[in-house]
C-alpha cells in the first residue's frame, strides 16, 4: 500500500501574522530621513533648473539648509543665477522644482522653500548676446 503525502503549512509562532498578510504601516517600523539627505536632494534639484549657475567653491551645488519636523520640511537655499535671467522667474522655478523633488523622493510635505540669491554670474557668451559675428 502506498501512502500519499500531504503538505502542511510551516509552523509559525503564536501571535505572528502569516507572511502573505499585509501589515499596517505602523507595525512595519519608522523611516527617518536626515536633514542632510533633504539638503542634498534640494541642492541637486536646483541644478536641474535653467537659469541657475554652478556655485563656485561648493562643488557646483547650491547651499541648502533643511529643518525636518516629523513628515514636514522647510528648506533655505543659497543659489547662483545666470545673468541676464530674470531673478524672480528663475527663483519661482527653483522653488517649484525643489518642492516637487522633495515631495516625490521623500514623501514629506514641503512647508516652504526660502531662496537667497548669492551670486548673479555672467552666462556663456552665446547667452549674453556677445557671440562671434
Amino acid at each position: 500500500m502506498s501512502s500519499i503525502g500531504t503538505a502542511t503549512a510551516p509552523a509559525r509562532r503564536p501571535g505572528t501574522a502569516p507572511r502573505t498578510a499585509v501589515r499596517r504601516a505602523a507595525d512595519r517600523g519608522v523611516t527617518v530621513i536626515a536633514p542632510r539627505v533633504v539638503e542634498k536632494i534640494a541642492a541637486q534639484a536646483v541644478t536641474e533648473v535653467d537659469g541657475t549657475a554652478r556655485a563656485p567653491r561648493r562643488g557646483g551645488r547650491a547651499k541648502a539648509t533643511a529643518t525636518v519636523r516629523g513628515r514636514a520640511v522647510s528648506v533655505r537655499l543659497g543659489v547662483s543665477l545666470v545673468y541676464p535671467q530674470p531673478v524672480r522667474e528663475v527663483s519661482r522655478r527653483v522653488r517649484e522644482r525643489v518642492a516637487d523633488r522633495l515631495s516625490t523622493l521623500t514623501g514629506m510635505k514641503v512647508r516652504h522653500v526660502d531662496i537667497r540669491v548669492d551670486r548673479y554670474l555672467p552666462g556663456p557668451p552665446e547667452r549674453r548676446g556677445g557671440g562671434a559675428r
